[in-house]
C-alpha cells in the first residue's frame, strides 16, 4: 500500500515537472497556451461562436465554461474575457465579473465598454467609490471620441447620481 502511494507521489511530481517545463517558457514569454496545444485561432473562433450562441439562448452556465476555456487558452482574446464576465454578471458573480472586465480592459485600454459593465457590478455590490473611479476613467476615454457619445452622457449622469447618493 505504501509503495503504491510513493509511486503515485513520484508520478504526480513527474507530471508537475513536465507541465512546468512545457508551460513556463510559454508563460514567461507571453505566448498564448493554445499555440502549445495544437489549437488554431479558427478553433477558438468556433468556440466563441458556440459560447455566444449559448449566451444568447440564456444558457449561461454552459456558455461560461466555453468562454473561460477561450480565456485560458488565449489570455489576449478580449472576447473570451468579456464573455466570461458577462456570464458571471448574469449569474450574480459580480466580483468575478469585475476581474474579467478588468482583464478585458487591460487588453484594449481604449475600449470603455468593459469598464461600463464593471460599473454595473460595482453598483449592485454597493461599491460606489469604485464605481465613481471607473466613471472618471470612462469620461477620460470618451472625452474626444464621438463613437461613445451616448456612453459619455450616461457616465456624466451616473456620476451626478452617485454624487447625490453619497451627499
Amino acid at each position: 500500500m505504501t509503495e503504491n502511494k510513493n509511486q503515485a507521489r513520484t508520478s504526480l511530481k513527474d507530471s508537475a515537472k513536465k507541465m512546468e517545463e512545457t508551460f513556463k517558457p510559454l508563460l514567461t514569454q507571453g505566448v498564448p497556451l493554445y499555440l502549445s496545444r495544437g489549437l488554431t485561432e479558427q478553433d477558438l473562433d468556433a468556440l466563441y461562436i458556440i459560447a455566444y450562441n449559448l449566451y444568447s439562448e440564456k444558457k449561461y452556465q454552459r456558455a461560461v465554461k466555453i468562454f473561460e476555456t477561450i480565456s485560458f487558452y488565449n489570455h489576449f482574446d478580449k472576447r473570451g474575457w468579456i464573455g466570461t464576465a458577462a456570464c458571471y454578471q448574469v449569474l450574480g458573480r459580480y466580483n468575478d465579473a469585475i476581474l474579467c472586465y478588468s482583464s478585458a480592459s487591460l487588453i484594449d485600454i481604449e475600449d470603455p465598454l468593459p469598464i461600463f459593465h464593471s460599473i454595473e457590478c460595482y453598483i449592485v455590490l454597493k461599491r460606489y467609490s469604485e464605481a465613481r473611479s471607473a466613471l472618471e476613467v470612462i469620461l477620460l476615454l470618451t472625452q474626444e471620441n464621438d463613437e461613445f457619445a451616448n456612453l459619455k452622457n450616461w457616465a456624466m449622469k451616473m456620476k451626478e447620481t452617485l454624487g447625490k447618493a453619497n451627499a
